[in-house]
C-alpha cells in the first residue's frame, strides 16, 4: 500500500515530466495509421440515432461531420474510374444493414453486443497504404483502404504535432467535395 508521501513523489514526478511522460515517439506515418480510424469515425450515439430512425435522417441533423457520417449521406455508384477517392463495390448503393457489421465492430450479437472499436469506414485492418509527408510540425498524406466486396476509397489529411502525438486536423475527398475540418471540442465540421 502506497502512503501519502509516496503518493505525493508520484504526482510530483508526473508534474515535473509533464506531458513527455505520455509522448508518442512512434513516426508520424505510424502514429497518423493508428489514428485514422478514430478520426474518420462517427459518434457511436449518431450511428445508433441513424440505426433507430423511422424516417430519412440528414447529413444536417448531426453536429458532429465525421468522414464515415459524409461517405454514409454522400455516395452513390459512379461511373467506374471516374471516382478513385471513394466508391462502392457493388451494383447498388449499399443499405444500411449491409455495412453494419463493417463500420461497428465488436463482440457478440443481439442482445450482448459488446462494441470494441470506433465506428469508422476505415478500420487498421483495411488500410491498404499509407504516405507522410512531414514538415516542421505539420505531417500530410494520404491513406488507401479497402474492404472487398464493398467499397475502397483515399482519403487525403492533414496533421498536426502536439507536444504528445500527431493530431489530424483535416480530412479532404475532393473526388465528392468533401473538407471536413476539426471544430471546438473535437468535433468534424464541413469547411466553409
Amino acid at each position: 500500500m502506497l502512503r501519502r508521501p509516496q503518493i505525493l513523489s508520484y504526482a510530483m514526478i508526473t508534474i515535473a515530466l509533464g506531458s513527455s511522460l505520455f509522448a508518442d515517439d512512434r513516426p508520424a506515418k505510424e502514429q497518423i495509421r493508428e489514428y485514422i480510424t478514430q478520426a474518420a469515425a462517427m459518434q457511436r450515439a449518431d450511428f445508433n440515432a441513424i440505426a433507430r430512425a423511422t424516417g430519412t435522417p440528414k447529413v444536417e441533423d448531426y453536429s458532429d461531420k465525421s468522414l464515415t457520417l459524409v461517405l454514409l449521406f454522400n455516395t452513390g455508384i459512379r461511373e467506374e474510374g471516374k471516382f478513385d477517392q471513394f466508391q462502392f463495390q457493388t451494383d447498388r448503393t449499399p443499405r444500411p444493414n449491409e455495412l453494419v457489421g463493417e463500420v461497428n465492430r465488436g463482440l457478440g450479437g443481439y442482445p450482448l453486443f459488446l462494441p470494441t472499436a470506433p465506428v469508422s469506414m476505415i478500420h487498421q485492418d483495411r488500410i491498404t497504404d499509407i504516405t507522410c509527408e512531414v514538415k516542421g510540425n505539420k505531417a500530410t498524406g494520404v491513406v488507401s483502404y479497402q474492404v472487398p466486396g464493398m467499397y475502397f476509397g483515399k482519403v487525403k489529411y492533414i496533421a498536426e504535432k502536439t507536444p504528445t502525438h500527431w493530431y489530424i486536423t483535416e480530412l479532404i475527398v475532393s473526388d465528392y467535395d468533401i473538407h471536413l475540418i476539426r471544430g471546438e471540442r473535437g468535433l468534424w465540421k464541413e469547411k466553409e
